[in-house]
């Protein structure tokens, strides 16, 4: 249900993405910590995503919600594990943004 979430945080509009933020700080809540620390790779890349988004896909109430969720997600998981994850997630962020730029600038040298 989680990975079935994820795309309804970059929709437009606030009621489906802010559900999913919901769901997301309803699951930080309630599971124990080494339960949350299994499922952290699913959940935060969304939620992550949606609160540092700067392309403007995100709604504004989805995306405060997001941020609140991640601070939850910050405090609920163990140090180490949120840490690995959410650097993970960064990494591949600014891997797809790098690899995008790269292949602009290919296209842009091909067919000028």
């Amino acid at each position: 249900l989680s990975m079935r979430l994820a795309p309804l945080m970059r929709k437009p509009g606030e009621v489906r993405g802010s559900a999913a933020a919901r769901w997301y700080g309803a699951l930080a809540s309630e599971l124990s910590q080494p339960q949350l620390d299994a499922l952290l790779p699913v959940i935060v890349p969304p939620v992550a995503r949606a609160a540092d988004d700067a392309s403007g896909h995100v709604h504004a109430a989805v995306k405060a919600r997001a941020a609140e969720v991640l601070a939850l997600l910050q405090r609920a998981a163990s140090p180490p594990a949120f840490v690995a994850v959410y650097q993970r997630v960064q990494d591949a962020t600014r891997d797809a943004r790098r690899e995008r730029k790269r292949k602009a600038a290919l296209a842009a040298v091909a067919d000028p």
